[in-house]
């Protein structure tokens, strides 16, 4: 009985030291500062206000939607990370926040520069 115990111990102990040694991710792309999965960032961007009108999914960031052809008047965050909409390019000017789950109905044609997830 004694020996069971102590064998149950060890691999215990021996699996939380693997598991600790692991990495987070399993995929086998090297993770970069600022980078953000596409899978996991998704922002639903309407033409018209109240979710009408011609839509896409945006999933990563973009330095300049107008260049795109969208300025969008209602949004949808349904991804895992915070989308910011600025005002003007290169992630300038009046920042609107959308955290995960949220939904704006009327973006009044403003926020038309840029798209940064984090």
């Amino acid at each position: 009985m004694r020996l069971g115990h102590i064998f149950a111990t060890s691999t215990a102990a021996a699996a939380l030291v693997l598991g600790a040694a692991l990495p987070a991710s399993a995929d086998d792309s090297p993770a970069t500062a600022g980078s953000v999965e596409g899978s996991r960032a998704k922002v639903v961007v309407y033409e018209q206000p109240l979710f009408k009108g011609r839509h896409t999914t945006l999933t990563r960031s973009d330095r300049s939607l107008g260049g795109q052809g969208w300025c969008p008047g209602s949004a949808k965050n349904v991804g895992r990370y915070t989308a910011f909409f600025f005002t003007g390019p290169h992630y300038s000017g009046a920042r609107l926040t959308l955290e995960p789950g949220d939904r704006v109905a009327h973006l009044s044609g403003r926020f038309c520069g840029s798209l940064l997830f984090r």
